[in-house]
């Protein structure tokens, strides 16, 4: 069984190719025949610059889903909406309660 194709573009992770910004977190563009969407925002708008230098335009997606809410998933939110805007965005209603982290000096955040 043959289903529709799948594009899966690797916008922030741990690991980069030449050219972009690697850092904590994640965000991918997943494109389909029946359209765009962003999975996550990665941990900072490096992310966007990223996307720019790809030649990816996170104005195509028809919406953000949010996996859950680390900062590594979603600190990237702010730099997006600079640029859209707005966006339709899917996630758990609990997906912005705090959350705290510690930074390499020891100090929760």
């Amino acid at each position: 069984m043959q289903g529709p194709a799948v594009e899966v573009m690797v916008l922030r992770d741990n690991h980069a190719r030449e050219g972009l910004r690697a850092g904590h977190g994640l965000a991918l563009m997943i494109g389909t025949a029946a359209g765009s969407f962003l999975l996550d925002t990665g941990d900072s708008a490096q992310t966007w610059a990223n996307a720019d230098a790809m030649g990816v335009d996170p104005a195509q997606a028809q919406a953000l889903v949010l996996s859950h809410g680390h900062y590594d998933h979603t600190r990237g939110l702010p730099g997006l909406l600079q640029r859209l805007g707005e966006l339709r965005v899917i996630a758990h209603p609990l997906v912005f309660e705090p959350r705290y982290h510690e930074t390499p000096d020891g100090e929760m955040a």
